[in-house]
């Protein structure tokens, strides 16, 4: 400051870096009236900047030296409050010219000079090194030589979460997601808050690990790290009632396992499918140029021959599966010629001839039922039809080759079919479907009832593949694919009565007569729940775009929840949008989902994982739709299933890790990819809950894919 003596205190190295005893000279750079020099003592004349010289044997060393004529002042700082990484302004007086000779620090943090002149410092504060800690006001230190100016200013390391109860919040940025701050609600000191971590990697198989870490008012919550948490969901009481005649078989559900267990093969075909398809393209083309060539009027194929073929005659085909070039040969007794099917009963199945009427019955229905549902709310199965040179029907092979070769499938498409013989001599040239004929320990009227949501399961995925082939679009991602097969069976289970509608918010009375056998529906729904049931029950470890692990099926529910909940949320016209989605362009798997429903896969993720935790929780309304199931009561639904089978479901399956308020330190080994992690905390909260992500081991979170959403339910 304008007026201090300062003492300069010099001393010379020799080669070894010790003292040599020698003392340099003293000198300024260069002559001025800013200080005088008298002897080792610096006196400051007038504000402004020099430079003092010491020098030994022509070896010199420099400092610079400002003179302020006062000392410095802060009157403003901007922002009003301050973030880790952000900018800010320091206004005042008697700042020094040289950022070297200035030190401004917030919270005792260092901030890094960007500018400065005498009377206004830009800086910005680093985002590294700072802790995750509560918003509150911090000192700003402004230090120019001894000379110190302070000031205060609001410090916020975290994003800032304050809610009312039934709001929500989704922490997306990759910065703002590493330190959430819940602000403690006015008014009432308790809370319930419902928190999310999750995983928006893309990437099925990956997997990442993470600590959530905590610090607020309130006592560490009992054995948080090991403990498993309350339940999410709340289920109405459900009695099952006395033992009935009309009780689900045992064997039913073991064929009904069977049948899921055998979903890994259907995947890794329809994923075959795809490549089938980007090898050899859309064989709407090829047909094109056979219907322009002479010999086009000779190639119609199977399908004429089977519009000739009258009930009761026998047609030659071939069960194609792992390849295209080759096929079993099975001698196949036409049961059912309709209007927009054609039933075919293997001759060498267990019970040929003896089982026409549940055929036929299930050919009627696909009349009457399921083809228009799928043309008016899917897609078309026959869209190729007419390139195809086809009877505008769809073959239904019913063949023991499916039970002999494919344990556990109960049906599959290929594509192979839509190619002529001249891309593939086995083809069939016609929308074929295959399935399984009933085993020797099933009754036809068991068989029925499991295989006719299969017929609208499988009669989708040629609906897909023709849609598809038709546009020269590419083929879907088998996980979606099977979604929207799944999708396709529920709009079936509307067709019969108590099967509810669409955004009925429908429970277990549309499943109940399913299992329990209280009319003529067939086993649809229960399939939904039962493996949806697996998939919250391991949440942590399983995904909705793809298996977890080899045998792993549940995304088929999973999948089917996050499509329906996407359909309620964003389409106006459920048929429509679901077609749309079927049919897609050139995007497929989640950009196709997003795509259609203008939402980012993020953010579908954020809002869809909340809802699987608070959908239908007694007492609670989400201020955002978004946090809802309109179609289906799921918590309804599974508690009707615990009530009737209670060695197999338990009413809440969806699990959360239960905490007061108040500080902990919480390993979670993995997270896989597009799912969630759940935490609740409950109690008093006097003040805000920090709530912290950390890396595995207790590391800085890395640049990934975590992120956080947070509901208050009370």
């Amino acid at each position: 400051l304008l007026g201090d003596t300062i003492r300069v205190a010099t001393h010379a190295l020799d080669r070894f870096g010790n003292e040599s005893g020698i003392t340099p000279t003293l000198s300024f750079e260069s002559a001025n009236e800013i200080a005088s020099l008298e002897g080792n003592v610096l006196v400051a004349r007038r504000p402004g900047l020099t430079s003092v010289k010491a020098s030994v044997d022509g070896i010199t060393a420099r400092l610079s030296v400002v003179v302020s004529p006062a000392a410095p002042e802060v009157t403003r700082v901007l922002p009003d409050t301050v973030l880790p990484g952000g900018t800010m302004t320091v206004e005042g007086a008697n700042f020094a010219l040289l950022s070297d000779a200035v030190v401004l620090t917030v919270g005792g943090h260092k901030a890094v000079i960007t500018g400065i002149s005498g009377t206004r410092i830009d800086a910005i504060l680093p985002a590294a090194g700072i802790p995750c800690s509560p918003t509150a006001m911090q000192s700003v230190k402004v230090s120019v030589a001894s000379a110190i100016a302070t000031s205060t200013v609001v410090l916020r390391t975290a994003t800032q979460v304050a809610l009312a109860r039934g709001q929500s919040a989704n922490v997306l940025d990759a910065d703002a997601t590493r330190c959430t701050e819940i602000v403690a609600p006015t008014g009432s000191s308790h809370a319930k808050y419902v928190v999310t971590v999750i995983n928006t990697s893309l990437t099925a198989a990956a997997t990442t690990g993470f600590e959530l870490r905590g610090n607020g008012t309130g006592a560490l919550a009992g054995r948080t790290a090991t403990a498993p948490a309350a339940a999410m969901m709340s289920a109405k009481a459900w009695t099952a009632g006395s033992p009935s005649a009309f009780s689900l078989p045992a064997q039913s559900f073991q064929s009904a396992s069977a049948a899921l267990s055998g979903e890994r093969d259907h995947d890794e075909h329809l994923e075959a499918q795809r490549t089938l398809s980007r090898s050899y393209g859309s064989p709407a083309s090829v047909w094109s140029a056979l219907r322009k060539s002479a010999a086009t009027s000779k190639a119609i194929g199977v399908a004429a021959s089977q519009a000739r073929a009258g009930t009761g005659d026998t047609v030659m085909m071939k069960a194609l599966y792992s390849s295209c070039g080759r096929g079993a040969d099975i001698r196949a007794r036409v049961v059912y010629s309709g209007s927009r099917a054609v039933v075919l009963e293997d001759v060498a199945a267990p019970r040929a001839g003896q089982m026409d009427s549940e055929y036929q019955a299930i050919g009627a229905e696909f009349d009457a039922v399921q083809y228009p549902l799928l043309l008016g709310k899917i897609g078309d199965p026959l869209a190729m039809n007419d390139a195809m040179n086809g009877d505008g029907r769809v073959t239904m092979l019913f063949t023991r080759y499916v039970n002999d070769s494919l344990p556990g499938i109960a049906g599959y498409v290929t594509a192979c079919n839509f190619y002529p013989k001249g891309t593939f001599a086995a083809s069939n040239e016609d929308e074929v479907f295959y399935a399984r004929v009933a085993s020797g320990g099933e009754s036809p009227d068991e068989w029925r009832r499991s295989m006719r949501s299969t017929v609208v399961h499988e009669a989708k995925h040629l609906a897909s593949f023709a849609e598809r082939f038709a546009r020269g679009t590419p083929f879907e991602e088998s996980w979606l694919e099977e979604s929207t097969a799944r999708i396709a069976e529920e709009m079936y289970s509307r067709t019969f009565a108590n099967g509810g509608h669409w955004k009925g918010n429908v429970g277990y009375t549309a499943v109940r007569c399913e299992v329990l056998r209280c009319d003529d529906r067939p086993l649809m729904m229960w399939k939904h729940f039962s493996v949806l049931h697996q998939y919250y029950r391991g949440i942590d470890t399983l995904t909705p775009i793809g298996a977890a692990a080899n045998g792993d099926f549940t995304y088929y529910a999973s999948g089917w929840s996050l499509v329906r909940w996407a359909a309620d949320q964003y389409a106006t016209d459920e048929g429509a949008w679901i077609k749309a989605l079927v049919r897609g362009g050139q995007l497929t798997g989640l950009a196709n989902l997003a795509s259609i429903a203008g939402r980012s896969p993020m953010e579908m993720l954020a809002d869809w994982s909340l809802a699987n935790a608070v959908d239908d929780l007694p007492g609670f309304a989400p201020q955002r739709p978004q946090l809802s199931m309109p179609s289906w009561n799921t918590a309804d639904v599974m508690g009707g299933l615990a009530a009737t089978y209670p060695s197999m479901f338990v009413a809440a399956p969806l699990k959360a890790r239960a905490m007061t308020f108040g500080s902990f330190s919480l390993p979670v080994t993995r997270l896989r990819a597009f799912s969630s992690s759940y935490f609740t905390f409950e109690g008093a909260q006097g003040g805000s809950q920090l709530v912290e992500l950390r890396g595995e081991g207790g590391a800085v979170l890395p640049a990934g894919s975590l992120r956080v959403a947070v509901v208050r339910v009370e």
